[in-house]
């Protein structure tokens, strides 16, 4: 997840500095993989995860009142808005270069 956390940071400044095709095609990919690697967490049982072993063998998604269910939806929440925010620009993008 730190590894991802540094590539989003690199698409992030590279889309200040210059918004182009790969730097969104670029966010795009990388907040997919965030939300695949999100999921992947949430779904394994809490006990697996160095983070959680104090809460059992409950699974990420039934932790649904401890602070660290709710990190992970917004993260997921703004990893989705990334997503479709940079689908968006892509599509308009294509659609005035045609």
């Amino acid at each position: 997840m730190l590894l991802l956390a540094l590539a989003c940071a690199g698409c992030a400044v590279e889309l200040w500095k210059r918004p182009t095709r790969r730097a969104w095609l670029a966010a795009a990919g990388i907040n997919t993989l965030m939300i695949s690697v999100h999921l992947f967490v949430m779904g394994r049982p809490a006990a697996t995860m160095p983070m959680h072993a104090a809460h059992g063998s409950e699974s990420g998604m039934e932790m649904a009142g401890s602070s660290d269910s709710h990190q992970m939806a917004f993260a997921m929440a703004l990893a989705f808005a990334e997503v479709a925010i940079a689908v968006t620009v892509l599509v308009r993008e294509r659609r005035t270069t045609r």
